[in-house]
């Protein structure tokens, strides 16, 4: 079978599942493993051409997504008998425009907070579908800041040089003029990445800016790991999330930037950075404190009889001095002397 819209197509696994029967009208299911993402996006895309013939196109979800869309699917049922636009995106409700739920769902999700709960700095970004400023989270400490979208403009960049190409002055005019001091780009290393299209607006602002002032893109700098897809949706991949460092740091600083797999929480992979850290690993194991003694009080029961024949004696002085304390209250040193003074007397 030929779809129209997607072609060149490389698959890692093909699977037909079931016997084959000769009086089936439906065709036999078919499991396929794409070995490039952008593949998957082909196929994806192009799956509505078939509309109105026996054949079809499903993504195929985890068991625990699976379970999450047969919840959703009695509620999107009931919404849409309220003339209401509902559908469920992977294991997302949308209706009318919106997620069902948004963050208060989140903070239920057990797979959620158990992952937040491993870390103890989080930087949560695209998490607000309202943009509310109250939320609860059990053991963390809320820090607001001013949001912006970040990530979200689309900024492509291709393989296009984040330096400025043959950016060197003439060896002999350097030693002839002493007041020049430039100091040119470098080429320091190819950049990989599986996304080649041609840089967009935003993209080449990011390029403007790199060659400007010395920044260079980390993405495709670190092997393969780091040039993959960063974004993916209904209508493709991209490479959008960068990583941006100064020129004389990018390997002083930076050991190794990689791509994660995409989750289920989000349609960005996250980046992971290892960096080269100075860390002064002395121990320090001779204690300086100063070591005091300090005098204890310790009851002793035998002066229990002789105390309480004591305070039975000084009833009168007892009650003088809550009269006392009742007239004058900011004058409580002068009681508790008073009341210390009686006891040993």
């Amino acid at each position: 079978m030929k779809l129209e819209g997607a072609t060149n197509i490389h698959l890692e696994k093909v699977f037909r599942l079931g016997k084959r029967k000769p009086d089936a009208i439906r065709p036999r299911t078919i499991v396929v493993k794409f070995s490039r993402l952008s593949d998957r996006a082909k196929v994806k895309n192009a799956s509505g051409r078939l509309k109105d013939t026996k054949f079809g196109i499903s993504p195929q979800y985890p068991r625990e997504i699976v379970e999450r869309r047969k919840r959703l699917v009695p509620i999107m049922l009931k919404e849409r008998k309220q003339n209401k636009t509902a559908y469920i995106v992977d294991d997302k409700l949308c209706v009318n425009g919106e997620i069902w739920e948004g963050l208060v769902r989140k903070l239920r999700d057990k797979e959620f907070v158990q992952i937040v709960s491993e870390y103890d700095v989080l930087c949560l970004s695209e998490c607000w579908v309202k943009c509310p400023d109250e939320f609860e989270l059990d053991g963390y400490e809320k820090k607001y800041l001013a949001r912006s979208k970040c990530g979200g403009s689309g900024v492509v960049v291709g393989i296009e040089p984040d330096f400025i190409v043959e950016n060197t002055l003439d060896k002999h005019l350097l030693d002839t003029i002493d007041f020049i001091s430039y100091v040119s780009d470098v080429k320091i290393t190819d950049r990989l990445s599986e996304d080649l299209k041609a840089p967009n607006g935003f993209g080449r602002r990011i390029l403007d800016i790199c060659k400007s002032i010395g920044l260079r893109i980390c993405n495709g700098r670190f092997g393969t790991d780091s040039s993959k897809y960063t974004f993916q949706n209904k209508n493709g991949c991209s490479l959008i999330d960068y990583m941006l460092i100064s020129q004389d740091s990018i390997f002083t600083l930076i050991k190794a930037l990689t791509v994660k797999d995409f989750n289920m929480f989000s349609c960005h992979a996250p980046l992971s950075v290892e960096l080269y850290l100075n860390v002064d690993r002395k121990i320090n194991d001779q204690c300086n404190c100063v070591k005091s003694v300090y005098n204890r009080v310790k009851w002793n029961e035998g002066f229990k009889d002789g105390l309480v024949n004591d305070m039975l004696t000084n009833v009168q002085k007892f009650d003088d001095l809550m009269l006392n304390l009742t007239e004058h209250e900011n004058d409580i040193d002068k009681c508790v002397g008073a009341l210390n003074n009686m006891n040993r007397s």
